[in-house]
C-alpha cells in the first residue's frame, strides 16, 4: 500500500462536497447570508462553467483572515464541537471555499465596513492567496469562480447535453426561491448569461416571499397554519393549499413544496410522506396521493436536537426528537384538512356508538360466546392464538402428532371437556342471540365497513363527524403526549371520560361544529348528484356513432389506376428568372406598413369601460381596440422617470480619485471635462452640474491643473438607491455620449437605472386608483402621443392595444 499525495487527497475530497453547479452556488450563497447580506447577485456563464459570480453586501472577509479564508477547516463560525448546540449559521465544517479552490479558478474581492479599499486576491488550488491588488468595488464579498471542473473532465462532460445543463439551472432557480422564502428581507438576483432569469426584490414577511415564488393566484389558495408545543420544544407554520383546492395547487414533484428545519431547507421523507399524504386525503381523485401540494412548512426546534452535519450538501437532518417533530406537523395538517380517511375507527366512531359495537362478539354453533377484544385492536398474526387459551385455560402438556390425529386420539378442553377440532368456524352474535349463517341457498348479506367519506353519483364526500368525535379529535393529542405509555383503548377511555365531564359551553362549541359540518356534507351531497345528473344529460345528448361500411375496395382500385397511368416525361428545361430581394428593404416596408395600419392617438375615441374588465373600448376608423390604462400609465410613468427623475446621492467617506485608466481612456477624460460645471471654491474648484450625470446619482469634483484636460477628478457622492452601482455605471454614461451622441438624461441612462426606473414605474403604477374615470382615461389616452411608435408594450411585454374587431362597411 502506499500513501496518497496531499494533491490527490485534496482533490478527492473536494469532489465529495463540491458535486456540480448547484453546490458551488449553494455555498456561496450560504457564505454571504452567514456574512449578513441583504442583497445578493448570481451571475452565471455557460451554466456556470465557465464563469460563476455571487456578489453579496455583507459584513465582508477581515484583511488578517484573509490568508486562510480558503485553506480547509477554518472558520469564524465555531470554535469546538461544543457550539453545534447553539448552531445558527448555514456554514460551519470550513472546507467551501478550499474545495471549489480544489476543482476551478477562484478570485475573492472583499471589503469591511472600517476598511477604505476593498481587495481582489487570487487563490491557487490550495487556498492560498498568490496575488492581490486593490478594487473599486464597494463592502461586501465577491466571489469569481472560473474553469469549473478543468480537473474533473468526466464530471464535465457529464453536463454535456443541453437537457441537464438546463435542469441544473432549474434546481439552482430552486434553491435560491428557498432562500428567498425564507429570508424575506434578502434582495436576490439571478443572470445567466447576461440575462436575468429571476430577481426578488426585499418584503415584509414569508408570506409575500412566498407570493414572490409562487404568484397572487396560488397564494389566494393557501391558509396560515401554526402550532406550538412545549415539550419538547417544537414550532411549526407556514402556508399550506385550503381544503378542496383542485390539482393546481399540487406537483408530481417536491419542487414546490419547501420544508425548512431552523430555516434550512431540507429533504425530510418522512415530513414530505405526511404532507403527501394529508393533501392528497382531502381529494377527490386517487392519484392525488402521488402528488404534492404547493406550500411552505417553517420548524423551529432547539440547536441542539438537531444533527445538520450527515450529508456534503447538507439538505438531510437528523432530529433527535423526530416523533415528537412528525407529530406536531401531523396534528398541524389535522387542524386543517381533518384526520386521514384510514385512521383507527376510535378517531371517527362517538363513545356510544364504541359501547354497542363492542357488544358483538363471536359464538359457535353451539351457541357459546367467546370474548372479544375491542374494534380497534389490530388482528393478531397467525398462530399466536396457539398460544394463548380464553379464560385461563392450561396449555396443553403433550404433544399430538399426524398420526394420533388420524387414529381419533384427540385432546380434549380442560374446561369444558369436549374434544378439540383442527378447524371450528364462529359466526358473529349479539346480546346472546346468535346472528343466522348464511346456507347455499341464502344470499350472504353485505356489511357496510366504517369509512371517512361516502360515494355519492362516484364522487367521494367526507362523512360529517359528531360533536364527541371533533372532541376525540383534539383531545387524543393532548392524552397521548401526557401518556406516552398508554394503550389505545385506555386513552379512548380517558378521551371518553373528558368528553362526559365536560362543561356545558365546550360541549356546545363541538355540537355547533358537528351542526356546521351535517350541513356541509349535505351540500357537497347536492351538489355532486346535481353533477351527476347533468352529466347523465350531456351523455345522453352526444351523438351515437354510426357503422361506416368500409371502402378500402375502392381505395385499393383508385390507387391502382393511378399508378398504371403513364406519366409525362420530366421537363428538363425549366424557365428561371433572377428577381431582386432584400430583407432589410422587407422589414422597412413591414414597419411602415404597420404604422401605416396601426391606430394614432388622434384619430381614437374613448366609447366606455367594459363591464366585467377593467379594459376600456376605443374606437380608431372602422376598427374597434381595448385599451389597458394602468399598462399605458405605467409606460408613461416610466418614460417620465427616464427624463426626469434624480437619482438622490450621498457622500463618499473618502472621495474616489479617477484616472485614464479607470475610466477606459483619455477620450473619455476629455469628454467628462467638456461637461457643464459649476465654481464653488477657491482656486477655480468646481463641481459638475451636467444634468447626465446629477440625474444618474454622481457628484464629480474637478480641480483644475494646468490645461483643460489636466487637474484632479474625484467622486464626492454617489446614488446609493441602486445596489451595486458604481465606477462601470460612469463608464457606460460616458460610452454613450462619446460614441452614441447621447445629449439628453433620457439618452445616457445606465442599465441598472433603467431596471430601478421600471420598478419605480410598476410600484406607482400599482398606487393608482382601481376605478379610473373616463376623464382620467381620456387624459390617458391623449398622453399616448408623447410614447415612441415603436412603444407598443408595457414593461412586462403586455400590449397597451388589442385588437377586437373591425367594424362592417355602412352603406
Amino acid at each position: 500500500m502506499k500513501h496518497l499525495p496531499l494533491e490527490t487527497v485534496r482533490l478527492l475530497s473536494s469532489s465529495q462536497v463540491v458535486t456540480s453547479v448547484l453546490s458551488v452556488v449553494k455555498e456561496l450563497v450560504e457564505n454571504a447570508l452567514d456574512a449578513g447580506a441583504s442583497s445578493i447577485e448570481v451571475k452565471l456563464d455557460n451554466y456556470g462553467f465557465d464563469r460563476v459570480e455571487v456578489r453579496d453586501n455583507g459584513s465582508g472577509i477581515k484583511a488578517a483572515d484573509a490568508p486562510v479564508m480558503a485553506v480547509k477547516h477554518y472558520t469564524s463560525k465555531i470554535s469546538s464541537a461544543a457550539d453545534f448546540d447553539t448552531l445558527e449559521t448555514y456554514g460551519f465544517r470550513g472546507e467551501a471555499l478550499g474545495s471549489i479552490c480544489a476543482v476551478a479558478e477562484v478570485v475573492v474581492t472583499s471589503k469591511t465596513a472600517d476598511a477604505d479599499l476593498s481587495t481582489q486576491y487570487a487563490l491557487d488550488s490550495e487556498g492560498h492567496v498568490i496575488s492581490q491588488k486593490p478594487s473599486h468595488l464597494g463592502q461586501g464579498t465577491t466571489v469569481t469562480v472560473s474553469s469549473l471542473f478543468k480537473n474533473l473532465p468526466v464530471r464535465k462532460q457529464f453536463y454535456s447535453t443541453s437537457k441537464k445543463c438546463k435542469e441544473e439551472l432549474k434546481r439552482i432557480q430552486d434553491l435560491l426561491m428557498a432562500y428567498a422564502i425564507i429570508q424575506p428581507e434578502l434582495r436576490l438576483t439571478f443572470t445567466h448569461n447576461k440575462a436575468l432569469v429571476w430577481h426578488k426584490a426585499k418584503v415584509s414577511d414569508s408570506r409575500a416571499g412566498l407570493m414572490c415564488v409562487l404568484g397572487t393566484a396560488a397564494m389566494n389558495n393557501m391558509m396560515p397554519v401554526q402550532y406550538q408545543q412545549d415539550e419538547p420544544q417544537v414550532d411549526v407554520s407556514g402556508f399550506i393549499p385550503r381544503p378542496g383546492s383542485d390539482n393546481s395547487m399540487s406537483s408530481s414533484s417536491t419542487d414546490r413544496t419547501f420544508v425548512f428545519i431552523n430555516a434550512r431547507p431540507v429533504h425530510h421523507k418522512e415530513i414530505l410522506k405526511l404532507i403527501r399524504r394529508y393533501h392528497g386525503g382531502q381529494l377527490v381523485r386517487e392519484t392525488s396521493y402521488s402528488r404534492y401540494p404547493l406550500m411552505l412548512l417553517d420548524i423551529r426546534v432547539p440547536a441542539q436536537s438537531v444533527d445538520v452535519n450527515v450529508t456534503p450538501d447538507k439538505t438531510q437532518v437528523l432530529l433527535h426528537n423526530k416523533d415528537a417533530v412528525l407529530v406536531a406537523v401531523e396534528t398541524a395538517l389535522a387542524s386543517v384538512y381533518g384526520p386521514l380517511p384510514d385512521v383507527p375507527c376510535s378517531l371517527h366512531v362517538p363513545p356510544e356508538e364504541e359501547q354497542s359495537h363492542s357488544a358483538v362478539g363471536f359464538a359457535s354453533e353451539e351457541g357459546t360466546a367467546l370474548p372479544q377484544p375491542p374494534l380497534e385492536t389490530t388482528a393478531e398474526p397467525a398462530g399466536v392464538s396457539e398460544e394463548v387459551q380464553a379464560d385461563g385455560a392450561k396449555k396443553q402438556q403433550g404433544r399430538i402428532d399426524g398420526d394420533s390425529w388420524s387414529l381419533g386420539h384427540l385432546p380434549s378442553d380442560p374446561a369444558s371437556e369436549e374434544h378439540l377440532q383442527p378447524v371450528k368456524v364462529f359466526v358473529p352474535k349479539r346480546d346472546g342471540a346468535t346472528v343466522p349463517s348464511c346456507g347455499p341457498d341464502k344470499t350472504p348479506s353485505k356489511v357496510a365497513k366504517v369509512t371517512a367519506y361516502d360515494l355519492i353519483s362516484n364522487r367521494a364526500v367526507r362523512q360529517p363527524q359528531s360533536a364527541s368525535a371533533l372532541f376525540s379529535q383534539e383531545a387524543r393529542v393532548k392524552v397521548l403526549a401526557e401518556n406516552p405509555e398508554a394503550g389505545p383503548q385506555e386513552i379512548s377511555n380517558i378521551v371518553e371520560q373528558l368528553w362526559k365531564n365536560a362543561p356545558q359551553e365546550e360541549r356546545k362549541k363541538y355540537e355547533d361544529k358537528a351542526e356546521r359540518e351535517t350541513a356541509r356534507y349535505e351540500c357537497q351531497s347536492k351538489r355532486a348528484s346535481e353533477k351527476s345528473t347533468e352529466q347523465l344529460a350531456r351523455l345522453s345528448r352526444a351523438p351515437k356513432h354510426k357503422v361506416v361500411p368500409s371502402k378500402q375496395q375502392i381505395l385499393d382500385k383508385l390507387l391502382l389506376s393511378q399508378a398504371e397511368k403513364p406519366r409525362p416525361p420530366l421537363a428538363l428545361d425549366r424557365l428561371c428568372r433572377e428577381v431582386p430581394f432584400s430583407l432589410a428593404a422587407l422589414k422597412m416596408r413591414q414597419n411602415l406598413l404597420s404604422k401605416r395600419v396601426g391606430p394614432t392617438t388622434q384619430q381614437m375615441h374613448l366609447i366606455g369601460q367594459l363591464g366585467s374588465h377593467p379594459a376600456w373600448l376605443v374606437s380608431s376608423g372602422d376598427q374597434l381596440f381595448l385599451l389597458n390604462p394602468f399598462r399605458t400609465e405605467e409606460r408613461l410613468l416610466f418614460r417620465r422617470l427616464l427624463a426626469e427623475n434624480l437619482l438622490p446621492t450621498e457622500k463618499l467617506e473618502s472621495p474616489l480619485r479617477l484616472s485614464d485608466g479607470l475610466l477606459g481612456g483619455s477620450v473619455y477624460r476629455e469628454a467628462l471635462c467638456s461637461m457643464e460645471k459649476t465654481s464653488v471654491g477657491p482656486g477655480g474648484t468646481a463641481i459638475f452640474s451636467d444634468a447626465r450625470l446629477v440625474a444618474n446619482g454622481f457628484q464629480i469634483r474637478h480641480i483644475p491643473g494646468a490645461t483643460a484636460t489636466d487637474g484632479l477628478l474625484e467622486i464626492v457622492e454617489m446614488a446609493t438607491c441602486v445596489p451595486f452601482y458604481g465606477l462601470s455605471d460612469l463608464k457606460d454614461i460616458l460610452h454613450s455620449v462619446v460614441h452614441g451622441g447621447a445629449q439628453s438624461v433620457q439618452q445616457c441612462r445606465p442599465l441598472k437605472v433603467h431596471r430601478h426606473l421600471e420598478g419605480e414605474a410598476v410600484r406607482l403604477a400599482r398606487r393608482l386608483p382601481l376605478m379610473m374615470t373616463k376623464e382620467d382615461v381620456d387624459d390617458t389616452l391623449s398622453r399616448m402621443s408623447e410614447l415612441e411608435g415603436d412603444c407598443t408594450s408595457c414593461l412586462h411585454g403586455r400590449p397597451l392595444l388589442h385588437h377586437l374587431l373591425d367594424l362592417p362597411a355602412q352603406n
